[in-house]
């Protein structure tokens, strides 16, 4: 048990940084990205601060529209949660990531698969 233990301090972190957000960044005045502003295009996490705002509004088809990985990986901290609690209270394994951790070049690939698919999109929304 305790595939999941490290959901819930990524969570309360998570939710720290949101809290701050919204009150040191209120009105829209948001970060400007460095990468964006040097190169003319936008990052792979562009629009995550968004996203996240997006999020904490629940809006959610603001927030899939902002960065979509962005998106994914709440959810997926989400999921996490629930089956953190979940295995908590029925004291047994609900399911484990350990099927993926123990490939890691597979967890690697999809990692890098799915950055760069989030950049195409990100990039070519902005152009759209």
């Amino acid at each position: 048990m305790g595939a999941w233990r490290w959901a819930p301090p990524l969570a309360a972190v998570a939710a720290a940084g949101i809290a701050a957000l919204k009150l040191l960044a209120p009105y829209g005045a948001l970060p400007q990205c460095v990468f964006r502003m040097l190169t003319g295009w936008p990052c792979p996490s562009c629009g995550g601060t968004r996203c996240v705002l997006a999020l904490a509004a629940l809006d959610l088809p603001a927030a899939a529209a902002s960065n979509p990985l962005v998106l994914l990986a709440a959810v997926g901290l989400a999921v996490a949660l629930l089956l953190d609690a979940g295995e908590r209270i029925l004291h047994r394994p609900l399911l484990s990531p350990e099927p993926l951790l123990r490939r890691p070049a597979v967890a690697r690939t999809l990692a890098v698969a799915l950055v760069l698919a989030n950049w195409v999109y990100l990039i070519l929304a902005e152009r759209g």
